[in-house]
């Protein structure tokens, strides 16, 4: 009787809990076979033709765009993205181009294929002169003349050329008594995909071979502040900018000695100031319907940017020329909720003029030396080629920081009596009054944590903010009088001085500082970088949003265990470069979404529960080993 009582309280929930157990390992092994992998193959496939059908395109001979024809060998499908850039669905040859480009010199009306070149030079039009002949900075290799054979992944970059007689007369942009440097007029650029994408898409960067592919649909526009402009009378009309920004800005010579005239800058400071301002009229009670253009156009200027960036281009700190670059990368990203964009200074560290001009004193090597810049300041400018990341100078001395100095100690620049103090020189005139904006537009963006550089801000702060009467008193007495910043356009406090007569609405930037600089915006908070941000474009088009607490596991993971080591870095550059694309997919499939999120599950509960993710597997493991001892026991027992 003991026996039996035994048997039923012991060994027979023993026995069935065994042949659950390995009843639930046969199917959990035919569940993951026959419903994951195979479903999610399975769809991935499928979805990869759920694109606008090739009937929905026009077969065309022919494109022209902004005053340049390209002609193909036969009809082939054309379409456009959001911007109005063209994009054929390759292969493809280009027979001809009008104008066409010169194959002599002077190389009037280049044509230029997948930049960045590998030197960075120029070959688009010989004649580069900033004053001086800087002809060297043209490569004729770099050339491309039809036919032309193009594939899928391809960008042909085409221009044409200022006359002889045009050359150094337009005015450039954002300072009209200023000429543009460049030899060129305008560019155009014929994308070739792999198959259609919707109109809403915005053309891939020029620079980027893999074809990431963005959508004006996912914008988060409603993350634009809506402020009343503190002076109306004062405040330029977006289609003015809409009008510089409609054409691409080509941004892959150091020195912009070939950038469209007509409509970019070509000056690094003057880039920044467009920035400025393009942000700032994005934040004012414009209606959504009015900002449409003109946000379309910043975007796509922060893609190109950012597939650059991607392609192993940067813009380090050189002087004045390299500011404004990163701000339409973070705006971008801001809204389109894109991770990699948003921690651009994360994955490319020193790569940004704006960051690496602007330091805390107290990081100047060797850490703690120095507490306060000798006027008292705790924020500095990093001198003319800036500091890295951990605030090693790039090139200490002449073209590193300096305020840690007396000013009758800083190096000079030059021979007597032709000497220059290079760092302030470039702080006053170059560099630091083209930064107000950016800072602002973040600010009112409440992206300061996403930039995640705060010296940039502090800066900012300074400049407008401290009285520098003294400082420029206290400079001139140092230097025997040699060196006096006393001109308004010189001073902190202000940017109007460098623009008044180059700009008509020249106190728009510190007409917003003086309203709103204070004034945290009734906006919703954008999403900051690496905390609230999208984190994983596979996971968010999964579970539906960003905020959904599985991505914000995924999120917290990459954080903490793939952004703190270089190894970990590489892969996450890897899965951005590539994730778009899938999540695009699983968004337009909603059992294919399903299956995802379903196969994520156990990977987000492994992150979370890692202890009882390893118990649970440890218990059934464990169940599974006795189970089989227990199972041939008997049946040597039966034997």
């Amino acid at each position: 009787m003991n026996y039996i009582l035994k048997d039923v309280a012991v060994n027979y929930p023993m026995k069935m809990m065994l042949m659950l157990i390995r009843r639930f390992t046969k199917r959990a092994r035919r569940f993951i076979l026959n419903f994951y992998f195979v479903p999610i193959s399975y769809f991935i496939i499928i979805s990869s033709f759920a694109y606008p059908a090739y009937a929905s395109l026009q077969q065309q001979t022919s494109v022209t765009k902004d005053g340049i024809t390209w002609t193909f060998d036969q009809p082939v499908p054309v379409g456009q993205f959001i911007n109005g850039d063209y994009y054929v669905v390759g292969p493809v040859t280009v027979i001809a181009i009008d104008p066409p480009p010169g194959t002599s010199t002077p190389y009037e009306n280049g044509s230029v294929l997948n930049l960045p070149t590998p030197d960075n030079k120029s070959g688009f039009d010989s004649r580069l002169n900033d004053g001086v002949d800087e002809s060297w900075w043209f490569n004729a290799s770099w050339r491309v003349y039809p036919p032309i054979a193009l594939k899928a992944g391809d960008s042909l970059v085409s221009s044409i050329s200022l006359t002889q007689s045009e050359l150094h007369t337009l005015p450039e942009v954002m300072r009209s008594g200023d000429v543009n440097i460049s030899p060129v007029r305008t560019v155009s650029i014929l994308t070739v995909l792999s198959a259609p994408v919707s109109s809403d898409a915005f053309r891939p960067s020029y620079c980027d071979r893999s074809q990431t592919i963005y959508y004006g649909s996912n914008l988060q526009r409603d993350l634009l502040p809506s402020l009343a402009p503190p002076n109306p009378a004062n405040t330029p009309q977006l289609s003015q900018f809409e009008s510089w920004f409609r054409r691409p800005w080509i941004d892959t010579n150091p020195f912009l000695f070939d950038v469209p005239a007509e409509y970019m800058p070509s000056y690094g400071q003057h880039i920044a100031f467009a920035d400025s301002y393009v942000g700032l009229l994005l934040s004012l009670d414009f209606t959504p319907e009015e900002k449409v253009n003109l946000t379309n156009y910043f975007v796509q200027y922060g893609i190109d940017l950012f597939g650059c960036l991607q392609a192993g281009y940067g813009w380090p700190a050189f002087g004045g020329h390299r500011s404004g670059r990163k701000m339409p990368i973070v705006f971008a990203g801001i809204l389109l909720n894109n991770e990699p964009m948003k921690n651009v200074s994360a994955l490319y560290p020193d790569q940004f003029g704006e960051d690496m001009q602007t330091v805390y004193i107290n990081e100047l090597p060797p850490a703690g030396t120095y507490q306060q810049a000798w006027q008292g300041a705790k924020v500095v400018y990093g001198g003319h080629y800036g500091v890295h990341y951990d605030g090693t100078p790039v090139s200490p001395g002449l073209y590193g920081p300096f305020e840690q100095l007396q000013p009758a100690d800083w190096p000079l620049y030059g021979t007597p009596p032709n000497q220059e103090q290079l760092g302030e020189a470039y702080r006053r005139c170059c560099t630091s009054v083209s930064w107000v904006g950016e800072a602002l537009t973040m600010h009112l963006m409440q992206a300061e944590t996403i930039w995640n550089h705060p010296a940039f801000f502090d800066y900012a702060d300074r400049w407008m903010f401290e009285d520098d009467s003294q400082a420029v008193a206290e400079i001139y007495a140092q230097t025997n009088g040699n060196f006096d910043y006393s001109a308004d356009w010189e001073r902190q406090g202000q940017t109007q001085y460098w623009l008044q007569g180059e700009f008509p609405q020249y106190t728009f930037i510190d007409d917003m500082w003086h309203a709103y600089r204070g004034v945290q915006p009734p906006q919703p908070a954008a999403v900051t970088a690496g905390s609230s941000g999208g984190g994983c474009f596979i996971a968010t088009a999964a579970f539906g949003s960003s905020l959904d607490p599985h991505v914000v596991a995924l999120r917290n993971f990459r954080d903490k265990y793939l952004l703190t080591n270089s190894l970990g870095r590489e892969f996450v550059k890897v899965y951005y470069r590539y994730s778009p694309f899938l999540a695009q997919l699983i968004r337009s499939n909603e059992r294919l979404r399903l299956l995802v999120m379903l196969s994520l599950f156990p990977v987000v509960y492994f992150i979370e529960y890692p202890l009882l993710v390893v118990l649970l597997f440890g218990l059934l493991l464990s169940g599974a080993v006795y189970g089989r001892k227990r199972s041939t026991r008997i049946d040597n027992t039966q034997t």
